[in-house]
Order: structure tokens, then C-alpha cells, then sequence
């Protein structure tokens, strides 16, 4: 054993092996001498025995058990270093040199040792026989990284593993980075590759990129733009593929059901027009969005696609329309009025008595459904000829719905709409109270939401008899009544507005309300006590 010579055969066998460190011409010529020189003093060359794979200290603590007596190779990264021994960070083995251990003229982060892993009593012990220096790993990964020829991604997969796989046992954040940045370069490469079916690729990659604990912002992207070649593929799709593609795109990508707002038409049509680049540019909130576009994309034509051609069927489709893509009422509504327009021509001129015998003979014939398809129609076409200040007409068609078709959810809707339209009406109110709604603060609730809803700060101020900020002039009005004065004053866009109101003899509660253009009633913005 000879810790001091480390430029014998075996060491320069140890040094070329590193990753990255390849030799020169002159430099192999140095190897075959020193194992001339190493023949001639007994030591280990490069002709003797295969030396044993080079373990981590990860891989030691894992096989250790099994380990013991062979002769072994072990590298990692220095925790203590003493004269005659030393201690690998995350290792619990200790590791004893018989001789001196050799100085280094550098700090030293990372070694490899030489030597037997023996049993002394019931614990393990390392027999260093030889040790030598290493470079860091962040020096490693960098000469592997100039080594790669940047056009294989399974090499960049490789170094991204060993730096994610050593960053995550050392819990060194650098290399953690290294390693997805490796990762990310070999996801890249193989994106850019044209394979026949670049929906299977871009799908495994996804995968990849799950298993590596890349972004997630990178796996939707892979998604997205596997999904998105699908759906531009069917154009002759039966409506089984189209239901069974939406079905994957809700598995896959979040929110795909949840109904888009009114204003977020900018984005759908910037969307349509480059697809790829607007995902790739959009931030979380605005591609859960875009998924909701795509499984529209997917599932809306296999909907409609099953309208009648002479529109028959209008009323059904719509009602499918409406209960999956709420959004697309204006669309919904196009089917009803197609539907509307086929059966115009028989309903539009029946009165009353002559529809309920015409649906009462549906019925005689067992086609319930067909009756409520002609009650549907003449209920339809009389709401859409009611004047919207017709509260009784109303009141008519919405008894109808809720008698006629057992339709109590557009009931309900009809009473609510006239209530906005009238709301001093009596009838309208004695119907929604009669249907189990329930007034509040000026807003119709269903018995449900009014037992739930939690009273407001502003609310209970009111019942209070008490003012807050943030109270309108009607609600201020409410609670403390008229005002015993009113200042008002006009600027460029707003109307300010001092109300005074007497409290005691020898003080005034002064409220100043602030009225802005864009605003239907004054708001109050302060509220003091005033001499």
C-alpha cells in the first residue's frame, strides 16, 4: 500500500476514468510506463484484474451489507477529513486509513478511496487504501456538459438524472438546477424531432417530464399541443371520437369543464388564431381557460352534429348546449329558433284549448315527450311576443311552465326577470314568496341561499341603524331616514354630497357621500360626528 505515490498505474487508471477527463496521446504513454515501473515494483497496473465498478456513497449505503470483504472503489463528497480517517457527507460508515492520509494543496470537496468494507463487531468499517481527489460535482456536471454533442437527447437525460439524482441525496439546490436544466435541453431536443406520429412523441415526453419532476408548466405544454393536433385532425370525427377526446382532454387538463366568463372572448379569439403561441405565453389562470376552449373544440360539434336537418329536434339540442356549455346560450338559442321556425307554421296558429287537446292526443298515443315539445313551443313563441312591461302576460306563461311542462326552474327564472323589471309589483312578489323565495335587502333568494347567506358588515350596520363606509344613499336613507340638510358640491366626474342628520343637542352626524360618473347611486365615503 503507498498513499503518497497516487501517479502509480492504478491511479492514473483512477484518473482517467473519471468522466470528462480524457488524456492525450502523451498521456497514455504515461500509462503504459507507469505500469511498466508498477510490474517491476509489485504494484497494481492496468494489466492486473479488472478494478471494481466505482460506487457513490449512495449506492455504499444501499449495498453495504452485501459488500463486505470485497475489494471496493467509493466516491462522494468529503464531510470531515482527519490525519488517518474521514467521513462522506450522508454516510454513516467511518472510514480508516492504516498509514497517514495524503494532503492536498486545495481545499477538497470530493474523493474517492480505494480499499475493503470489513465487519469490526457489529459495525461496518472502511479499509482506505488508497485515496485520491476528485472534482466537484458541479465541475463534473460542467465537463460532461461540454462533452455532449447537443443533438442526442438520451445524453442529456443521462447527466440531468446524475446531477437531479446527487442533487436530491446531497440537497444541494445548484445541482438540483443543473439537472433540470439538462433534463429540460433533452425534453427540447426531442420536441424539435418530426416522427411520424408527433402525438405519440409529444405524449411520452409529457410522461418524461412527469417522471423527471420537471415544471408543470412544461407537461400541460406537451399536452396541450398533443390535444391540440388531434382536434385539428377530426374534421370527418364520428361523435363517439369527439365525446371520447373531450373525455381525455377533462381527464388531463384542468378546468376543461368549467364554463368561460363574457370577457374572456379577447383571449379565445387571440387563441384561434395562433393556438401554440398564445398557450405557450399564457399564465395558469389563462390556460385553464384554454383547456375549456379545447374540450368546446372537441365536444360541441359532436352536440350539434346531432341536429335533424329540418331542425325538429332544435329543443333538445339546445337543452344539451345549455346544461355543458352555458357560455354558448347565443348558440343555444339559434337551435331553438330553428327548431321554433319548423313548428311555427302548426303551433303559432293554435290557441290555448286547441294546444292542450293537441298535446293531450301526444299523450293518448304514449309520446309524452312530443307534448311537451308542442307546449314548449307555443310557451316560447308567447314569451318572446310579451311586451316586458306585460307583468300579467308574464305571470300567465310563467303559471304555465310551472303547470303545464313542470318546468319550476324557468318559472322561477321568469318571476325573478319581471321582479328586476317591476319590482313594486305584488303579484310578482306573492308568486316568488309563494315559490319559496324570500326578499332580502331588495334581492329575491331561494330559501336555501337566504337560510345559508351570512349577513354582511354593511348589513348589520343597516339593522343596526347604524352607517359604514361603503353604504349607498338608498341604504343610508333606509336606515336613518331623510336628512335634516343636503350640501352638494360638483367636480369635473363626481358629485360630493354632505348629509347632516341630529343625534343629540350638542352634536350632528355628518355622512359625505361621493357619486361618480360610472356609479347608479351615491356611496358613502365618511362618517364624523360634528359640534
Amino acid at each position: 500500500m503507498n498513499l503518497r505515490l497516487p501517479e502509480t498505474a492504478s491511479d492514473l487508471y483512477h484518473r482517467l476514468d473519471r468522466p470528462c477527463r480524457w488524456p492525450s496521446l502523451a498521456g497514455w504513454y504515461g500509462v503504459l510506463i507507469a505500469g511498466g515501473l508498477s510490474l517491476l515494483l509489485g504494484c497494481p497496473t492496468l494489466a492486473h484484474a479488472a478494478l471494481p465498478r466505482l460506487l457513490s456513497v449512495q449506492e455504499l449505503n444501499e449495498q453495504a451489507a452485501r459488500l463486505s470483504g470485497r475489494p471496493l472503489r467509493v466516491e462522494g463528497r468529503v464531510l470531515l477529513f482527519g490525519r488517518d480517517n474521514l467521513r462522506f457527507k450522508n454516510c454513516r460508515i467511518p472510514f480508516r486509513s492504516k498509514e497517514a492520509l495524503p494532503r492536498f494543496p486545495r481545499k477538497v470537496t470530493n474523493v474517492e478511496v480505494t480499499g475493503r468494507l470489513q465487519r469490526v463487531g457489529d459495525e461496518l468499517e472502511f479499509q482506505v487504501e488508497r485515496m485520491t481527489e476528485q472534482s466537484s460535482d458541479i465541475s463534473t456536471y460542467h465537463e460532461r456538459r461540454r462533452q455532449l454533442d447537443g443533438k442526442t437527447p438520451e445524453r442529456w437525460y443521462a447527466l440531468g438524472m446524475w446531477a437531479s439524482q446527487r442533487g436530491q441525496f446531497y440537497k444541494d439546490h445548484e445541482l438540483l438546477a443543473l439537472g433540470e436544466e439538462a433534463s429540460l435541453r433533452g425534453i427540447d431536443l426531442e420536441r424539435r424531432q418530426t416522427p411520424p406520429d408527433r402525438v405519440a412523441l409529444l405524449t411520452r415526453l409529457a410522461a418524461r417530464a412527469k417522471s423527471m419532476n420537471l415544471p408543470s408548466a412544461l407537461q400541460y405544454s406537451l399536452i396541450h399541443e398533443a390535444y391540440r393536433l388531434r382536434i385539428d385532425a377530426l374534421d370527418k370525427a364520428t361523435v363517439e371520437q369527439r365525446r371520447a377526446l373531450a373525455k381525455d382532454i377533462d381527464r388531463d387538463l384542468p378546468a376543461a369543464k368549467t364554463p368561460l366568463e363574457p370577457n374572456d372572448l379577447p383571449l379565445t379569439s387571440r387563441y384561434a388564431e395562433k393556438p401554440l403561441d398564445v398557450y405557450e405565453a399564457a399564465d395558469p389562470a389563462a390556460r385553464r381557460k384554454i383547456h375549456r376552449l379545447m374540450y368546446t373544440a372537441a365536444l360541441l360539434p359532436a352536440l350539434t352534429g346531432e341536429l335533424a336537418a329540418d331542425s325538429s329536434n332544435g329543443f333538445d339540442v339546445a337543452e344539451q348546449v345549455d346544461q355543458q356549455f352555458p357560455e354558448q346560450h347565443k348558440l343555444a338559442e339559434q337551435y331553438r329558433d330553428q327548431a321554433l321556425a319548423h313548428r311555427a307554421g302548426e303551433v303559432d296558429k293554435l290557441t290555448r284549448r286547441e294546444v292542450l287537446n293537441l298535446a293531450e292526443q301526444y299523450r293518448d298515443r304514449k309520446q309524452p315527450q312530443q307534448a311537451d315539445r308542442i307546449l314548449e313551443s307555443w310557451l316560447t313563441l308567447r314569451r318572446r311576443r310579451l311586451d316586458k312591461n306585460d307583468v300579467e302576460g308574464l305571470l300567465q306563461v310563467a303559471d304555465d311552465y310551472r303547470k303545464l311542462l313542470r318546468r319550476n326552474e324557468i318559472s322561477d327564472r321568469l318571476l325573478l326577470e319581471s321582479a328586476e323589471r317591476n319590482p313594486t309589483s305584488a303579484e310578482v312578489a306573492e308568486r316568488l314568496e309563494r315559490a319559496g323565495y324570500r326578499l332580502r335587502d331588495g334581492v329575491w333568494l331561494s330559501a336555501e341561499d337566504f337560510d345559508t347567506r351570512t349577513e354582511s358588515r354593511l348589513e348589520r350596520a343597516l339593522r343596526e341603524g347604524r352607517v359604514e363606509p361603503g353604504m349607498t344613499g338608498t341604504q343610508v336613507r333606509k336606515g336613518l331616514g331623510s336628512p335634516l340638510s343636503i350640501a352638494r358640491s360638483a367636480t369635473s366626474g363626481q358629485i360630493c354630497e354632505t348629509w347632516l342628520y341630529g343625534q343629540a343637542e350638542t352634536s350632528r352626524l355628518a355622512v359625505l357621500l361621493v357619486k361618480r360618473r360610472s356609479q347608479l347611486d351615491l356611496q358613502v365615503v365618511e362618517v364624523r360626528q360634528v359640534p
